[in-house]
């Protein structure tokens, strides 16, 4: 069997639906043959203009009432990857330009760590008044190149002398 492109007789005025492939026996020698004339093209709408105003209405499908585009599921992906690509520039530009970490201590103290301190204790008491607990314990482990913050009895620690 062969198949001719040929359009599929309307039954009732459809201008939504697509005109489908018709599936035609191959021609047999003494079948009657079909002649060989190629389907009209569909005319195509023409943008009208609005009785009432000077602009035109846009028939086009894509487009909306609004006439915003729409997106197709890889446009919008597409979209999304350029707008994510966009905020991890400007999130990079703004992590240069902000300090990472704060200045170290121009003035250390020497303590040794007692049975049963924890290096969040030792931290409070270095702490100036109002000064962030946890802001103290990163410069501890800093200044005594620690992994984590266990510490020992018997441990010498550098602290950060308030004031």
């Amino acid at each position: 069997m062969s198949a001719l492109a040929l359009p599929v007789p309307e039954i009732a005025p459809v201008s939504a639906r697509r005109r489908h492939l018709v599936a035609v026996p191959a021609f047999a020698p003494g079948a009657p043959s079909i002649p060989s004339v190629l389907p009209a093209e569909r005319p195509r709408s023409v943008p009208a203009v609005s009785p009432d105003s000077d602009r035109q209405v846009s028939s086009h499908p894509a487009r909306s009432a609004e006439g915003r585009l729409r997106l197709t599921v890889r446009g919008q992906i597409v979209l999304s990857v350029l707008a994510l690509v966009v905020a991890a520039g400007i999130g990079s530009l703004l992590g240069l330009a902000l300090p990472a970490d704060e200045a170290l201590p121009s003035e250390v103290a020497t303590v040794t760590v007692g049975p049963g301190e924890s290096l969040w204790g030792i931290a409070q008491q270095a702490a100036g008044p109002g000064e962030d607990v946890r802001v103290v314990i990163d410069q501890i482990m800093t200044l005594n190149s620690l992994a984590d913050s266990t510490v020992h009895a018997g441990q010498q620690l550098s602290i950060p002398v308030e004031g």
